[in-house]
Order: C-alpha cells, then structure tokens, then sequence
C-alpha cells in the first residue's frame, strides 16, 4: 500500500482450501524477520475477511521505531512493545496454546527453540484464522508468513 495504510489477507493452504482453528488448539502464526521490511506483522482473527489492525483478535509484529517486538489486542486500542529487540533472521509468532491464552514468542534459532516475549496477553477462545498483514509496504514483496495447527 503506497498510501502508508495496512494491508492484510486470509492465509490459506496451498491447495487454496479454507483454514481455521477451534478454541483449544495450540495454534501460532509466525514471520521471519528482517531489517530491510518495513513493518510486517501476522495475526489471528476471529472472522473470516479482510481486516485492519482494531478487527483483529491479535497482532504480533515489529516496531518501525523501537525495533521492539510488539503486539496488538482487539480492543486493547494500541500497539504494545515488548522488552525484545527484533535481529535480522529472527522468527516471531502469535501463538494460542490449549488454554486460549496468546504468547507473543521468538526464535534465534530457526524455530528449534522458542522464548516467551510476553506471556497470557490476552485469551482467544473462538474459531481462529491466520492472516498476514504490513504496514506502507512498497517494494517488500518477499514477506512471507506461516501458520501451524489450523486445519
């Protein structure tokens, strides 16, 4: 979006086929980071659509000043940085564990192993779909997201 506003889509499987996850199901959405984006983020919706950030159940993303980690609770109004420093290559997720509370986690490792940024933010026991989304991207067509423990 030139126009400096947020874009999102729906992830879908390979095969095109709609995917979501029940409350209960340990399920993440992740990005690889890198220093040249501008601000890519993943979330997790609670509705099927297009959205912007303030409709989304939770972003997790990195911040264009702070270079903090952060994340985004619907309702919550604004964007909320971690104490992480993002670094080039680093692997970021919004995960939903069985107890319905989201993780804002990274890895520095290629998803081997996986550190807590911040704990219980906030609770999503509804359907959930994974999106991706960035803010003012131009010429970052390489972002690329993931999701894991829908079906």
């Amino acid at each position: 979006s030139a126009s400096g506003s947020w874009e999102s889509g729906r992830m879908q499987s390979p095969g095109g086929a709609s995917v979501s996850a029940a409350g209960g199901v340990d399920c993440w959405v992740e990005f690889t980071y890198r220093a040249s984006d501008r601000a890519p983020a993943v979330c997790m919706h609670s509705g099927t659509g297009h959205a912007d950030p303030g409709v989304a159940a939770i972003y997790v993303g990195v911040s264009p000043v702070t270079g903090k980690i952060r994340h985004y609770v619907y309702g919550a109004g604004a964007w909320t940085d971690t104490t992480v420093t993002a670094t080039n290559g680093m692997r970021i997720r919004a995960r939903r564990n069985t107890s319905n509370a989201w993780q804002i986690e990274y890895s520095t490792n290629g998803g081997t192993s996986w550190t807590s940024a911040a704990a219980d933010v906030a609770s999503g026991a509804s359907i959930q779909y994974p999106k991706g989304a960035v803010y003012g991207i131009l010429t970052d067509t390489t972002f690329r997201a993931r999701y894991s423990g829908f079906s």
